[in-house]
């Protein structure tokens, strides 16, 4: 991104950021420190957060209406844990006050971490004066002499069996300034521990979730298991494919390549008035400002088959294009016009990210003046996760579908520079302390040729993926080419259907094809595409013509293994130290609020080859 471009993101997004905190005033000031939402998403470019409004030596301190609320309140949208590493895991969720008057004034939230689950939770209990030792607790925090009258966050660290010390507690503030959003990044934990956590208020509580901390680094790692969802979009139907994960309990982690909601009014893209109850994604119109953008994901998180998603493993995302709008790239969106109201293209996206953020149990980042979100994970000796961002941050305008001399522009990108080198320089450096590199990826990589149903001599099937900027897909390959880097697999989604598939660096005849489609050979990773959790493939509801169009893809494409353009669902990933094993697992008809699993498919692609097979 060119520099001018990079400060006008940041002016734009720190007017977003303000906006809401200016109106509050020269009140009194409370302490927020452990609400990471009051943070910037971007950690060093603080003034696009709400924590700094007035220079302090005490700390960060958010300007705020004097009075702490008191009334009535709720947790409607469930629990949620994610970015996990070996000692630390955001854990998040949204207290709603019953009164809409409480705009101006703070909510005061417990929030606990255990380590068992054979303590009796405070939600069981019918307030917290019943509750011996949250209210105990609470009473301490109210009388002790050396605390201030909003009282700091206070935590425990607990080991023992019996629940006499809690792992992390601590007491919050928020407000309408982050739309009374949650977030704690829980540290001091142990690696490879499984954690359990809820938030309270007023004697209500969110319900328990349950989250697990990583192997440590270099920690020898034997199996870790993966769900890999993409695209839901609520009005389309249920989201049966997050249920069916919900009830597993072979899982160590999510991951949400994209497209976790959708920008369009209802019937646009699916009709929710036809369910009971309806699935109406609110407010009924395409998302623009800030409020719009935070009433679509509470719209979202009300859904309970996500709550039930999120609640029992840490999730991992990456936004695709439509938690923006459609086919975003960094300068603009095929679905965002200026002319039609919809203001500049940065403005809207500054405002995108910061209720991604809010509502999304993600770290702040690290970065320059950008909305950096690609980032990376390690698991023990056995994986190194790398999240990419080929929509914002770095992608070139897609090109036009005829223009060759564009599409093969060595200077177009879909990363960007920046986000190019950090994974070459993450690729390379998990080549020795890794097993296995798992690129969690929106659009896919390995090209995808109709054969005859597009121009002859054509082998671009769609200029919003990684076959419309092949110079990024060719330099990427060739890194792992050239270090020898083998067992890297790519995990994707975007499309609304199921792909499996080998990634040579030619795999064409037209392109002098480097590619042995019988033994593989010349393959340098492996790519597993997961259809969409409700959003329609291509020929859903029509098996004929679904098995007529995969047969076109396997035949024109060598290095295509599968391909499923008929069914919603969404995949596994299982990784050991000899191979991996991805498999698909299909749901019923999404229009019904019960479903079965209509069917699976698995491959496995064995340590060293690059190549997949199914088994």
């Amino acid at each position: 991104m060119a520099p001018l471009k990079q400060l006008a993101v940041l002016a734009l997004i720190g007017a977003v950021f303000f906006q809401d905190a200016a109106a509050a005033g020269a009140s009194a000031v409370i302490k927020t420190a452990e609400n990471v939402n009051y943070r910037s998403p971007i950690e060093n470019v603080p003034h696009m957060g709400l924590e700094n409004l007035q220079p302090s030596g005490a700390g960060r301190r958010l300007l705020q209406a004097p009075q702490v609320y008191s009334g009535g309140r709720s947790f409607k949208h469930g629990v949620a844990s994610g970015d996990p590493l070996e000692n630390g895991v955001i854990i998040w969720s949204r207290v709603t006050p019953d009164d809409p008057t409480a705009e101006g004034k703070s909510i005061e939230v417990l929030y606990e971490v255990a380590l068992e689950t054979a303590w009796k939770h405070p939600s069981s209990f019918e307030s917290l004066q019943t509750c011996p030792k949250v209210y105990t607790d609470l009473k301490r925090l109210e009388t002790a002499p050396t605390l201030p009258p909003r009282p700091q966050v206070l935590y425990e660290v607990a080991l023992d069996a019996g629940f006499t010390k809690i792992a992390s507690k601590g007491i919050i503030y928020t407000n309408a300034d982050v739309d009374f959003t949650l977030k704690v990044d829980v540290s001091a934990l142990l690696p490879a521990t499984t954690y359990y956590y809820q938030f309270l208020s007023g004697g209500v509580g969110s319900g328990v979730g349950r989250t697990k901390t990583l192997p440590a680094k270099g920690a020898n790692v034997s199996n870790f298991k993966i769900a890999v969802f993409s695209c839901s979009n609520l009005p389309q139907g249920y989201f049966h494919g997050y249920n069916h994960a919900s009830k597993r309990t072979d899982l160590d982690l999510a991951l949400h390549v994209g497209d976790y909601i959708y920008e369009y009014a209802n019937k646009e893209y699916g009709d929710g008035s036809v369910f009971n109850p309806p699935r109406i994604p609110l407010p009924d119109k395409e998302m623009v400002t800030l409020s719009d953008y935070r009433l679509r994901h509470a719209t979202y998180r009300a859904d309970v088959d996500l709550q039930a998603a999120t609640k029992n493993v840490p999730w991992i995302l990456v936004w695709d294009d439509h938690e923006l709008t459609n086919d975003a790239w960094y300068g603009g969106a095929e679905n965002h016009d200026p002319d039609q109201g919809e203001g500049p293209w940065y403005t809207r996206r500054a405002t995108a990210v910061r209720a991604y953020f809010e509502w999304i149990p993600i770290r702040p980042v690290r970065m320059g003046p950008e909305d950096r979100i690609y980032r990376s994970f390690s698991v023990g000796n056995l994986a190194e996760i790398i999240m990419l961002d080929t929509r914002v941050i770095g992608r070139d305008e897609q090109a036009n579908s005829t223009d060759w001399k564009a599409i093969y522009n060595r200077t177009r990108s879909i990363l960007g520079d920046a986000q190019e080198g950090f994974i070459k320089e993450r690729l390379s450096a998990s080549k020795g302390a890794q097993k296995w590199r798992v690129l969690g990826n929106q659009v896919p990589i390995a090209p995808r040729w109709l054969g005859s149903f597009q121009a002859p001599n054509t082998v671009i099937g769609s200029v919003d993926k990684w076959e419309g900027y092949p110079e990024s897909r060719f330099r990427i390959l060739e890194h792992l080419w050239t270090n020898d880097i083998n067992n890297t697999v790519a995990v994707t989604g975007d499309v609304h259907s199921a792909w499996v598939m080998d990634n040579p660096l030619m795999p064409y005849d037209s392109w002098g094809r480097t590619y042995n489609k019988t033994t593989g050979a010349g393959s340098l990773m492996v790519e597993c595409v997961g259809t969409a959790i409700t959003s329609p493939p291509a020929n859903k509801a029509n098996a004929t013509m679904a098995r007529i169009v995969e047969q076109r893809y396997l035949n024109a494409n060598p290095h295509h293994k599968y391909v499923n353009t008929e069914d919603n669902g969404y995949f596994t990933l299982e990784l050991t130290q000899e191979k991996i094993k991805c498999e698909h697992f299909f749901t019923s008809n999404i229009s019904l609020p019960t479903y079965t699993i209509k069917g699976t498919a698995a491959f496995e692609s064995l340590s060293n080859t690059n190549i997949i097979k199914q088994v």
